[in-house]
């Protein structure tokens, strides 16, 4: 599947190793060799639904990427 990037839809998060699209609130993996692993999406609201699964993933965030993946989450959910 083609992905068209759009530069300022996405958001690094260092401390868990991924990137956000704060449009749409996929998140996807930073691989081993610097690519993005566009085709392992986990979408942060259906995470954040399912705290028993992503509990984890939300303590490992580092204040500053806590802040961009709690925009979004309030964008989104509303």
């Amino acid at each position: 599947m083609k992905h068209k990037l759009i530069k300022e839809d996405f958001e690094l998060l260092p401390s868990v190793g991924a990137v956000i699209n704060t449009k749409t609130g996929d998140t996807f993996p930073l691989m081993a060799d610097g690519s993005i692993g566009w085709d392992e999406p986990e979408n942060i609201v259906d995470m954040s639904n399912d705290s028993f699964s992503s509990q984890e993933w939300f303590d490992s965030l580092h204040s500053l990427d806590l802040y961009v993946v709690g925009k979004v989450l309030k964008k989104l959910k509303g």
